[in-house]
């Protein structure tokens, strides 16, 4: 029962965790570098339009036009994360039987294997040039010509996977910093990271939210943070406690710009209906997209969970999960899909129209509808 639990947790994290939209970067220097290229499991902005994977296992390409394109289609496990280097896609791909580093091109063809496992999960990290940066299990590795080479070892398995970041030609994981183009390891001490296009977004032990830019210069963006729910490009979207410690949201684009409140904890669970045994201060989190001058808000309540000391068993978890939107200058939340029973929704923007799919029975944990992925875990 501990391990299930441990596995809901770990999904629940995996299902509210954020990748925003991203496209390649580099420093600004006289030297010519790297790029470093930032993969997501959202939408990955390209020239004419966007890669994405909404369907689950099914990598796709619109248009900005509106034509759509499938890439790929596969039977996973995992997040399948992603990034664009000139007209190639580099993906991942993880199923019972093999865990795979892959290429397509835009075009759909030249689809191509360039690495696999046995054992181990596979998960894009980024690119550095023509090189792929992975992670395989315990190790990040680089692919490049047709070779695979192991760049630092770690010990926290598939769960870094998903906290593991690069930008500007270094890797950020556990407290740590890896240049790719010196090879040496420097202390980052960040108990979380999140990298965007022009900057690597982390929170200290103190939970402030900093800012770290090409240059190296760190600004601090917030302080005393509950939680990070956005980030993309200069704005991001956080909750921290007030004065009467109850949560509230703000948006803060820049640091010149004062933050904008967007609207409280409590104003969201005002508004939904199908609480069940939820309360206010059951334990949520809240994934956020800003699309057409709104911020959607999608939160994710879970409660219901007991102890019964006599079998030393835990009852039944209630997920309950919905979609709000609120004006980028705050307001009151409006409702925009509340889920019934056990279903979840999917919300991503692609080439910046705002998209949400209801998922049935995401949440229905009692028929074992993630029984492969907790075997794994």
């Amino acid at each position: 029962m501990k391990k299930i639990i441990s596995a809901v947790l770990t999904l629940a994290m995996l299902i509210t965790m954020f990748v925003v939209p991203v496209t390649g970067t580099s420093a600004k220097t006289t030297k010519k570098v790297p790029t470093t290229y930032i993969a997501t499991n959202r939408s990955y902005a390209v020239k004419n339009g966007s890669v994405f994977c909404f369907d689950k296992g099914k990598l796709q390409y619109r248009t900005k036009q509106g034509k759509t394109k499938t890439l790929a289609k596969f039977s996973d496990l995992y997040t399948c994360k992603y990034y664009v280097r000139s007209n190639t896609v580099y993906y991942n791909t993880n199923n019972q039987k093999s865990h795979c580093l892959m290429q397509v091109g835009l075009n759909g063809k030249n689809k191509k294997k360039l690495y696999s496992s046995k054992n181990s999960v596979v998960m894009v990290i980024g690119g550095y040039g023509s090189s792929v940066i992975f992670q395989c299990g315990e190790k990040i590795c680089r692919y490049k010509d047709g070779k695979v080479k192991t760049l630092v070892k770690t010990d926290d398995g598939g769960l870094l996977s998903s906290l593991t970041q690069i930008f500007n030609g270094k890797i950020y994981y556990n407290n740590k910093s890896y240049d790719l183009a010196t090879g040496k390891t420097k202390t980052f001490m960040a108990d979380f990271t999140y990298s965007t296009k022009n900057y690597l977004y982390f929170v200290n032990s103190k939970m402030d939210l900093k800012r770290l830019d090409k240059s190296g210069k760190i600004n601090t963006v917030a302080t005393r943070i509950t939680d990070l729910n956005y980030a993309d490009g200069d704005t991001v979207c956080f909750s921290k406690k007030n004065s009467n410690n109850k949560e509230v949201f703000y948006r803060r684009t820049g640091v010149k710009n004062k933050a904008v409140q967007l609207c409280t904890w409590n104003d969201i669970y005002s508004k939904i209906k199908n609480k069940d045994d939820l309360k206010s201060s059951s334990m949520h989190s809240v994934t956020m997209e800003i699309a057409g001058g709104k911020v959607y808000l999608s939160p994710l309540v879970m409660g219901g969970m007991e102890y019964d000391e006599k079998t030393g068993t835990f009852s039944d978890f209630i997920f309950r999960q919905s979609l709000l939107s609120v004006p980028v200058k705050g307001g009151t939340p409006k409702m925009v899909y509340e889920c019934k029973g056990y279903d979840g929704i999917k919300v991503m923007t692609i080439n910046n129209k705002l998209q949400y799919k209801v998922i049935k029975n995401l949440y229905d944990l009692k028929n074992n509808l993630y029984e492969d992925v907790f075997s794994m875990m």
